[in-house]
């Protein structure tokens, strides 16, 4: 049970992910703990995961140890990682598709990139549109929500890292406080961007809440100053007989 969010910004790649993570034997779950699910590896990659814990541990590694050429473009890396994964995965006779998803984010050559991968080690690579995806079982309250998101505070361009944070927070907080328990903090934001050198930084999410915050009491100050005033009677001035 989890929720991961990635965005491809302007300006670099935004994640965020829950610390919920389910064990399970035979197919049966049996216990929910935390765990970290978003991760900054070298060689300026970053990576979120949502599914089996086990064959994640599997593919942290592997996505670290990946070599890309200066020269490359997006179809060339994201192909190259799903052969990689592919290959990795069918050589202990795992059968597809995996109880696995994942996004992976890096730059190269002072460019960056967003891929995320199905179960199949199928990859999508996130361009200016769509530049957001879900995936998790919060993916059914994420995603709808993030959707109208989008459409009021970037309803015509490609959000920047800022704004993705922004986004990303109000919609995990959102989710978390909305599921039937399988989606819980704390919760985190990756960002990779160019005004760190395309360096992953993790956070936990605080600072963003904050203006969530804020943003939560002016429009119900809008909403009663403008809504609510047109309901309530015109009692006006009574008028006395003569």
């Amino acid at each position: 049970m989890t929720l991961i969010i990635a965005f491809h910004c302007r300006d670099g790649s935004v994640l965020a992910s829950d610390s919920m993570l389910t064990n399970s034997m035979g197919g049966i779950q049996t216990a929910e703990t935390k765990g970290q699910k978003l991760h900054a590896l070298r060689n300026k990659l970053m990576l979120a995961w949502a599914g089996d814990g086990g064959l994640a541990s599997r593919l942290i590694p592997l996505v670290e140890q990946f070599h890309i050429d200066d020269g490359s473009d997006d179809l060339t890396i994201s192909v190259s990682f799903c052969h990689k994964l592919i290959h990795h995965f069918q050589s202990t006779n795992l059968k597809f598709p995996l109880n696995l998803n994942c996004v992976i984010c890096g730059a190269i050559a002072g460019r960056h990139f967003t891929y995320r991968y199905d179960g199949l080690m199928q990859p999508e690579i996130m361009t200016q549109k769509p530049y957001w995806v879900t995936f998790g079982s919060g993916k059914q309250f994420a995603d709808p929500f993030l959707r109208f998101l989008t459409d009021i505070f970037c309803p015509n361009h490609q959000p920047s890292t800022d704004e993705a944070r922004f986004l990303a927070t109000w919609a995990m907080l959102h989710t978390i406080e909305a599921n039937a328990g399988g989606v819980n903090g704390p919760a985190y934001l990756g960002e990779l961007s160019n005004r760190t050198d395309y360096v992953p930084v993790i956070t936990q999410i605080d600072e963003e809440s904050e203006a969530i915050g804020e943003i939560q009491v002016k429009m119900k100050a809008w909403y009663d100053e403008t809504i609510m005033s047109r309901s309530k009677p015109n009692r006006g001035v009574p008028k006395l007989g003569i």
